[in-house]
């Protein structure tokens, strides 16, 4: 693996669930159309295992078809140098001075079970050694960055189609560790266990979005927020005024008159506060689940 792959799959951020493609009826793709033309909105799972190949033929000709792809931001134009200095101390400070004993314990285990030294890892910020906790547990099983739809987007449009980002990575960085701080023990906690590739919330999204019910995932989503109150702020910045800034800019991208391919994290999708839900109150969009 790569440098920047081994950067990558450490900073995907919240929410990652490993995924696979079965048949079904409908997709987790949505045709959006505007008056001067038609836009694609792919709900993605930032890592996954590799039999998630060959996706369905409805998801590749909606690419196909389409002049750009969005995604949330490009792993692509990833400044490695930028990334550490943005998520790991350069002084005196460490990890075990900013989480509780028994957090720094938890997560002692978790990377040195995976071959990461202390000197390393005491220097990763608390928001920073959450995540990478997160894809550390579900690589071991298989589910990896490098096998992300929008990873896989990525490379299939290079050199054929302009790549855009709805936000960037730097952008990302600074609203988890603003959104987290002060609750960072708990953060820690509620992330690695519930969102490992063991884990029910795992399942139940990942056989929602096989079968395209965006019904059912939105339920398992939103359980899942609503289970942890104290992330109730957390919530509101990481994903529903994110999907109000997505909805925009692809509302943005439906008056230029080209085709746009968007991917953007499959729970920014769904529910009455999600990207779709959005669009429709608009009432001048065309839209259909495909």
């Amino acid at each position: 693996m790569t440098y920047r792959r081994k950067i990558f799959l450490t900073i995907t951020i919240i929410l990652l669930f490993a995924a696979a493609t079965a048949h079904s009826e409908k997709n987790f793709l949505w045709e959006i159309k505007s008056d001067s033309t038609t836009g694609y909105l792919l709900g993605s799972f930032h890592a996954a295992t590799k039999d998630i190949y060959p996706l369905p033929d409805i998801i590749e000709k909606s690419f196909e078809a389409s002049d750009n792809l969005v995604v949330e931001f490009n792993i692509e134009a990833i400044d490695p140098v930028e990334i550490m200095r943005l998520s790991m101390y350069s002084d005196t400070n460490t990890l075990e001075k900013n989480v509780s004993k028994g957090t720094y314990q938890y997560l002692s285990g978790i990377f040195e079970k995976n071959g990461i030294n202390e000197m390393m890892y005491n220097r990763f910020k608390p928001w920073f050694a959450a995540i990478s906790a997160v894809q550390l547990e579900l690589a071991s099983s298989g589910f990896e960055s490098q096998y992300g739809i929008d990873n896989y987007f990525i490379k299939k449009a290079k050199d054929r189609k302009s790549i855009l980002e709805i936000e960037s990575l730097h952008q990302q960085l600074m609203l988890l560790e603003s959104v987290i701080v002060k609750k960072i023990d708990a953060f820690i906690r509620f992330s690695t266990m519930e969102f490992n590739s063991d884990s029910v919330t795992i399942t139940n999204m990942l056989n929602a979005w096989r079968a395209g019910d965006d019904k059912a995932f939105a339920k398992y989503f939103d359980s899942e927020l609503k289970s942890y109150p104290e992330f109730e702020n957390f919530s509101e910045k990481m994903i529903y005024e994110r999907n109000v800034n997505m909805a925009s800019k692809i509302e943005g991208y439906l008056a230029t008159g080209q085709k746009y391919f968007v991917i953007v994290g499959a729970g920014h999708i769904v529910g009455d506060k999600g990207i779709i839900s959005l669009l429709k109150k608009k009432g001048i969009y065309k839209i259909k689940q495909l």
